[in-house]
């Protein structure tokens, strides 16, 4: 019996039988196999496929209370579920991200529709918002935030912005600004009487 297995949206696995989606739930010992069952709460068809997952030993797919979706339909929801799952560069747009995977899936492109699009690209816009911090309301919860991460800053050289820097934040990288120190050397320059020497007047 032919059944094919995709990813769910919850980072596990479904089977796809006879137009339907089941999800696994318990070991049978008696069979040696998982039961699957319909995704649909109210309806009570099942399978039981193997441990090693290429044979369906016993099924009863009797689908009840819910109609059959179609076929292009249970494409699509495993297509966005996978771009769902790569969202590891929140930089590259999500347009890019769609295109690719449309790419690598050829079949996806006869039966997608812009709708469908579109409601992919919410879903992303939101999975990503959760990888998002929240911003901070007030000064202590910025001064908190920014001790959970690795601060870098550029900063002149003066001693008391540095000392009151490394007070709010102990782990914080001071790098010196290149400018301040260019002016620096060429104050240091003409006050020493090398300015002929360096071209000029």
């Amino acid at each position: 019996m032919n059944f094919e297995i995709v990813a769910g949206e919850r980072q596990n696995n479904l089977v796809i039988y006879q137009n339907e989606k089941f999800f696994k739930t318990n070991f049978v010992k008696y069979l040696c196999a998982y039961k699957w069952k319909c995704i649909n709460k109210k309806c009570n068809a099942k399978i039981y496929i193997n441990e090693s997952l290429t044979d369906i030993v016993k099924y009863d797919v009797d689908h009840q209370n819910h109609e059959k979706q179609s076929i292009n339909t249970l494409k699509k929801k495993p297509f966005s579920n996978q771009l769902k799952r790569k969202l590891t560069d929140f930089t590259e747009s999500l347009a890019k991200i769609i295109n690719r995977e449309i790419l690598k899936n050829p079949q996806i492109e006869n039966i997608i529709e812009n709708d469908h699009v579109n409601n992919i690209k919410q879903c992303i816009h939101r999975e990503r918002r959760k990888h998002i911090p929240t911003l901070p309301k007030n000064l202590i919860e910025v001064i908190e935030a920014m001790n959970n991460r690795e601060i870098k800053t550029v900063e002149d050289f003066e001693e008391s912005i540095h000392a009151g820097a490394k007070i709010i934040w102990p782990l914080i990288q001071i790098i010196g600004c290149r400018f301040h120190l260019t002016q620096s050397w060429w104050r240091k320059i003409q006050e020493i009487g090398l300015t002929p020497m360096n071209g000029s007047s």
